[in-house]
């Protein structure tokens, strides 16, 4: 239970308690059962009809999940083609398209912004990735051009970092697609497939 009052807490905190109250709660009824079954048959119909107006809820919720799901799917399949087709690793808000997509999650903005928050986190080295073009595409989540406002999900600096070196391309549902706009340096231009750009910079 003390888990529930981290940073960073959701809902899903709620799973492991859950699961060992209904353990817990089984087993009572179980004891209670072999001693005085009708009241165990009266506590296990209490519970049930407490518990049945939230199982009906969550059902329709997943209904309403999963029609979402299938709505967005063509969205989620384009851009995971996008980050897959990305020459070079990807930033992604939503870190399933850069997993389904094979590329290795680099940045995981929820997490990070807690911890740069709290002065524990150091967004130099990310900063220096963006500007040499480590990251050739980037996909936020949003109904138009995120980078155009202002965002409170990511550290200020990181935000200004992507609205400085990347460009909107194209969108998809809410998927929006960047591309690096910046000078790439010799360790990141061979990746892009532009060999005379790899020449000028080593000179």
């Amino acid at each position: 239970m003390i888990a529930l009052g981290k940073d960073g807490a959701s809902f899903n905190y709620w799973l492991e308690p859950l699961a060992a109250a209904s353990i817990l709660a089984a087993g009572a009824l179980a004891v209670l059962f072999a001693s005085r079954p009708r009241l165990a048959l009266a506590g296990a119909a209490t519970v049930f009809l407490v518990i049945a107006p939230s199982a009906a809820s969550a059902a329709e919720s997943a209904r309403r999940g999963a029609a979402l799901v299938e709505a967005e799917r063509p969205a989620v399949e384009w851009a995971v083609q996008a980050a897959r087709a990305a020459p070079g690793e990807v930033l992604s808000e939503d870190l399933a398209i850069t997993a389904l997509a094979g590329k290795p999650l680099a940045f995981e903005y929820v997490i990070f912004s807690i911890l740069w928050n709290d002065g524990l986190w150091d967004e130099g080295r990310l900063l220096a990735d963006l500007e040499s073009g480590r990251y050739p595409r980037l996909i936020l989540l949003g109904d138009d051009d995120p980078l155009a406002g202002n965002c409170l999900c990511m550290p200020p600096p990181v935000w200004e970092a992507l609205r400085a070196h990347y460009r909107k391309v194209d969108r998809v549902g809410r998927y929006v697609l960047y591309e690096f706009a910046g000078s790439y340096t010799a360790e990141h231009a061979d990746k892009v497939g532009d060999p005379a750009l790899v020449d000028e910079l080593e000179q």
